[in-house]
């Protein structure tokens, strides 16, 4: 078993690839400022970020894991203007079968 490394979210990208090679560790915990963590980065990530494309390989089901994700985020979002008060987001809600 590995320590977990965290690395601060603000950090910029190019020091956090280096701190991958310097750790020889592929995944870091994300932190805030007040050291809640906030998510989890990759060297793929990374990778994916500087050449501009997701990067595929044999342990993903889906090809296009952004096109994927941005669907996914639709079928759950909600559009309403933001003057819509509570009772109508309720409603709203209701209608397209969410709690």
């Amino acid at each position: 078993m590995q320590p977990v490394h965290f690395v601060p979210e603000i950090a910029p990208l190019n020091k956090v690839m280096l701190e991958f090679f310097e750790e020889s560790q592929h995944l870091f915990v994300v932190v805030d400022e007040y050291g809640s963590v906030t998510g989890v980065i990759s060297l793929e990530d990374i990778l994916e970020e500087i050449i501009g494309r997701e990067i595929v390989d044999e342990s993903d089901s889906t090809q296009n894991m952004r096109a994927f994700a941005r669907a996914a985020g639709k079928e759950r979002s909600l559009s309403s203007s933001g003057s819509t008060n509570g009772q109508e987001v309720k409603k709203l809600n209701k209608e397209e079968g969410r709690r």
